[in-house]
């Protein structure tokens, strides 16, 4: 780094030369940061987060810490000509360098959506920047020393330092006196932004999930290179422990921190790079590499990212043992007597988490279940399963979906009062006005396009997830409520289009009833598919997603975890494995019926999303044509539904509605002003808008029908799937039997 200007210029041209320099550049960016955080804090202070100046702070913000970052990349590689050997040494180099590390997730904050507290990291960095380039280059080039006046000798230096103001020397004692709890608190930090981002992928957030996995990867790898994030890490993971250990901690709760901590060491393990690119993996325990990029901490502004992995200190037996983690985890160990082991452990003595669990708590021990209650019982094969699933989950779907019709029809209704009423009148009354085929299995074949191949799916990912979990030693319930978890996800991109047609199909009118208009006027399936990738385009396919995830995850997790208790109390009150098929069918329709009323707001809040059409796309004239056959018909209330149909004809022309859809007849009064009608894909705003307007009864319409839609569909989906285990396992057996 170039020095301060000489003193014997004059005020002005020592200015100017300062300001030439790309040091200065890389101030003026720190400081722009800290005055763009000033400004949006106190935007965030008021509660205007999203005001005009509030959102110009914020992009400023991480625009300046681009701009610092990439200085001292380009001062590094470029400037210096570093940047040699092949391109795949050259991106390894780069990415593992912590500054372009801190470009880069600079750039990421700056176009993804605001995170207040991701601002936080950088602005600990740019405080202790800013003072130390005021300490060393600002203020010797307004105020420069007297000639000849010297302090004392820098550390490792055999000259004597020139001698600083006062001023200077306060801010030096600063940044030495708080650097190392600064350090800290920015790990900290960064570890408190990876559980936001956790907890907004888990409520399915716009882009968390994209979001989460660019931040594990960085996290990851500040993890490896500094020694204040691994001591965070350990510091909480000592405390979750010392909370698990207490003797009320439920033995399940213990056994899945254990089995939390030994996936995340394997997954740490396997995301080494160096171990793919012939380096070897990289010592757990590895002292933390400090890289001087910009200046030192004594006479200059410190290193851009150095702050973050081992302070710097004249003492080297202190900085060893700040860098050192093996000491920093005995150190926390020794703290630790109530006997648990943290993380830090973990990495550094490299155990397996098979080893973990024989070296859990005599408390914890006592609920691991064992392997070998499970490993007597037959596995089938994966195709078995999947084949078995699929058969048990289509003929479930099929034999309720004229119920599943009627709750569609409840639920997609937004008029108040709704057309439709109890289940059983809802049920006389589609069948009555629109028949069977077209009315009550209206939307059945892509129904069925999706039910097959979608179970087909879940069980094999379920069937797969499940044993290696419970050959891991995880917990068999927690082991069966995170297979149905995986399982969903995974089917999910197959059931979501067709459920979409489905619905649907379900909700449109104009060719099944004359009696009533609709939003949706398909012929077929295939008219349906063709007309919503024309008009709306392919994604509207996969409308409601996260609000279908939302449903059928909980969903899941329910239905095994009351299915998999049940079965328990079965098997315990007949003293046996084979509690007969009454008591199968019993389980499996309860563990189903009461998942299903749990989770009716999710549906509810599914349905009315995937049913919201682009306002681009309705027809113009769909409610004309409506007004016509209204006309026709000669009904009690017909002078009031002509003028109900006029009214709207002329309404549609001027603006069209993002959600017609009306499965009323044309004497249906007028919704209410506060009618549900869902301009949004949130489910929590969903649910908020329909709570305000219908109150929890809105929440739960439909819930009749549900209920015993999902424990009869349950009920056959599992009562079949064993049933059809047991045929394929007795075929096996009579086609390996040897003839004699």
């Amino acid at each position: 780094m170039a020095p301060p200007p000489p003193a014997t210029l004059p005020l002005g041209e020592r200015i100017k030369a300062l300001a030439q320099t790309l040091q200065f550049g890389w101030f003026v960016g720190h400081l722009t940061l800290l005055l763009s955080v000033f400004r949006y804090g106190l935007s965030y202070i008021f509660f205007n987060y999203y005001s005009r100046w509030a959102k110009i702070s914020y992009r400023l913000a991480f625009i300046s810490a681009a701009a610092t970052y990439g200085i001292v990349v380009y001062k590094q590689y470029i400037a210096r000509g570093k940047l040699s050997g092949s391109p795949l040494q050259i991106a390894v180099k780069l990415l593992s360098d912590e500054n372009v590390q801190y470009l880069g997730m600079a750039l990421v904050w700056l176009y993804s959506r605001q995170i207040p507290l991701a601002l936080l990291p950088f602005s600990v960095y740019s405080v202790f920047h800013v003072a130390t380039y005021t300490r060393t280059y600002l203020l010797p080039t307004l105020q420069p020393a007297p000639q000849g006046a010297t302090g004392p000798a820098s550390p490792g230096g055999s000259r004597p330092a020139a001698k600083q103001s006062p001023l200077a020397e306060s801010i030096g004692k600063f940044v030495k006196q708080y650097y190392d709890s600064s350090m800290y608190l920015v790990a900290s930090l960064e570890l408190g932004l990876l559980f936001r981002l956790v907890l907004s992928a888990l409520t399915f957030s716009k882009g968390s999930w994209v979001l989460l996995i660019i931040y594990l990867a960085f996290f990851r790898a500040r993890y490896s290179q500094s020694s204040f994030v691994q001591s965070a890490v350990a510091r909480f993971t000592a405390r979750v422990d010392t909370l698990v250990s207490h003797q009320n901690t439920p033995p399940q709760v213990r056994q899945g921190w254990e089995a939390f901590k030994g996936v995340t060491f394997q997954v740490y393990e396997a995301s080494d790079v160096k171990r793919y690119l012939g380096g070897g993996p990289a010592a757990a325990g590895k002292k933390p590499q400090q890289q001087k990029i910009v200046m030192s901490l004594d006479s200059k502004p410190p290193d851009i990212y150095a702050p973050a992995t081992s302070p710097s200190s004249p003492s080297p037996s202190s900085s060893s043992f700040r860098s050192d983690h093996r000491h920093n985890a005995a150190q926390l160990n020794n703290a630790e007597d109530t006997g648990s082991r943290h993380i830090s452990q973990q990495f550094v003595s490299r155990r397996s988490p098979s080893s973990e669990l024989h070296t859990m708590d005599m408390a914890a021990q006592s609920a691991v279940v064992p392997l070998d209650d499970y490993e007597h019982e037959t596995r089938p094969p994966y195709l078995h399963s999947m084949l078995a699933g699929g058969i048990g989950g289509s003929s479930g779907d099929m034999l309720m979906h004229s119920l599943d019709t009627v709750k569609t029809r409840q639920q997609g209704d937004p008029h108040i009062p709704p057309r439709y009423g109890s289940t059983s009148a809802s049920y006389i009354k589609i069948f009555r006005e629109e028949g069977f085929r077209r009315g009550l299995y209206s939307g059945v074949s892509p129904a069925l396009m999706g039910s097959f191949p979608g179970t087909v799916i879940f069980f094999g990912t379920y069937e797969w997830s499940k044993r290696h979990m419970i050959d891991s030693g995880i917990n068999p319930t927690l082991s069966y409520l995170s297979a149905g978890f995986i399982a969903d996800l995974a089917a999910s991109v197959v059931y979501v289009p067709s459920e979409v047609l489905k619905t649907r199909l379900q909700l449109q009118g104009r060719y099944n009833n004359p009696y009533f208009k609709s939003g949706y006027n398909y012929r077929g399936t295939t008219d349906a598919f063709r007309t919503i990738v024309r008009k709306e385009g392919f994604g509207a396919m996969f409308s409601g997603y996260k609000a279908t995830i939302f449903r059928d995850l909980p969903f899941s997790a329910l239905q095994f975890a009351f299915y998999e208790q049940e079965q328990e109390w079965a098997k315990n009150w007949a003293g046996s494995r084979e509690i007969g098929l009454p008591m199968e069918i019993l389980t499996a329709t309860t563990a189903g019926g009461m998942a299903g009323v749990l989770t009716c707001p999710l549906d509810v809040v599914k349905t009315r999303i995937q049913t919201q059409q682009n306002p681009d796309a309705l027809p113009q004239k769909s409610s004309t044509q409506a007004s016509i056959s209204s006309k026709k018909v000669s009904r009690p209330h017909a002078q009031h539904s002509q003028h109900t149909s006029s009214s709207t004809t002329s309404s549609s022309s001027s603006k069209t509605h993002s959600r017609p859809i009306s499965t009323s007849s044309p004497s249906t009064s007028t919704p209410q002003p506060g009618a549900p009608i869902l301009h949004t894909s949130s489910v929590f705003t969903g649910l908020r808008l329909i709570y305000k307007t219908e109150g929890l009864a809105g929440w739960f319409r439909g819930v009749g029908p549900r209920a015993v839609w999902t424990s009869v569909q349950s009920g056959t989906m599992l009562v079949m799937y064993q049933y059809l285990l047991k045929k394929f396992e007795s075929m096996s057996e009579s086609e390996t039997v040897p003839v004699i």
